[in-house]
């Protein structure tokens, strides 16, 4: 069955990497990504519920895809996201062109999922993952290797959910209370990404990025600091290894501290 694969994503960089991750998968099912969602046999929209205007683009672009489901039956439209998490069964009732929708904790169930659907089911998953304390690998093994990479910068994601519990943000309720990823299945996956030729930069995702301290993963990672650092571009030098740099990528910098962040002043 595998043919195509469009994935349109709104929100946050833990969304931008979790699309790339379902690219992979969907690479390794055998399909190919395409530009447009005129091209592709199965469409998913990664959601984001932090603000109400993306999430009614996310009805928006689906109702837009009803044509293209009544051309094409075989067709697959899913959801992913925060939305999904959030609206659950909601949606497949709500929009009929819809035939999957899943939570951030189950995208790596994503070939099984799809395979369910193709059987001809019509499916939402949006339990949590098992949890197993605040230490916990939620990346599988089998990915580990492969990465997220885009061009010069391989993506590194270390914490998930948060325990912030803002009155203005959804995010506990839906990626869940706040885990981070055992310190050496980073280190792995950091070195595994060292290996990749003309990667130059390796960023440290996730919603509470600064609360991980760095100050211990760069010490693992034999990193020399040679310059002030910023949330974007932290300025440090790993040194006895491929990556030039080590950055952290996150949404939430209430933790932050001077040795980490420099304030911008523009």
């Amino acid at each position: 069955m595998p043919g195509n694969a469009y994935i349109k994503t709104y929100g946050c960089q833990m969304n931008e990497h979790d699309t790339q991750r379902m690219y992979d998968m969907l690479d390794s099912l055998g399909y190919a990504a395409v530009s447009t969602p005129e091209e592709a046999d199965v469409i998913l929209v990664n959601t984001c519920s932090v603000r109400a205007n993306p999430e009614n683009k996310v009805y928006s672009f689906l109702g837009a895809l009803r044509p293209f489901k009544q051309r094409n039956p075989a067709l697959i439209v899913g959801v992913a996201g925060c939305v999904a998490q959030q609206e659950g069964e909601k949606i497949l009732q709500r929009e009929r062109c819809v035939d999957l929708v899943f939570g951030p904790d189950n995208l790596f169930r994503l070939g099984e999922m799809l395979a369910e659907v193709a059987a001809g089911r019509r499916l939402c998953d949006t339990h949590w993952a098992e949890r197993g304390g605040r230490v916990q690998n939620f990346v599988p093994e089998e990915w580990v290797e492969r990465g997220h990479v885009e061009g010069i910068r391989a993506y590194i994601a270390i914490t998930k959910g948060c325990n912030n519990l803002c009155s203005f943000c959804i995010v506990p309720d839906t990626r869940g209370s706040e885990r981070s990823r055992p310190l050496v299945e980073v280190v792995e996956e950091v070195r595994e990404a060292d290996v990749i030729e003309d990667i130059r930069k390796g960023i440290l995702a996730g919603l509470e990025v600064l609360n991980r301290e760095l100050g211990k993963l760069v010490e693992k990672l034999d990193i020399t600091p040679d310059a002030p650092s910023t949330i974007e571009h932290a300025g440090e030098q790993v040194a006895e290894a491929a990556a030039e740099a080590v950055a952290g990528v996150t949404e939430a910098a209430a933790d932050a501290v001077e040795d980490v962040v420099e304030p911008k002043t523009e």
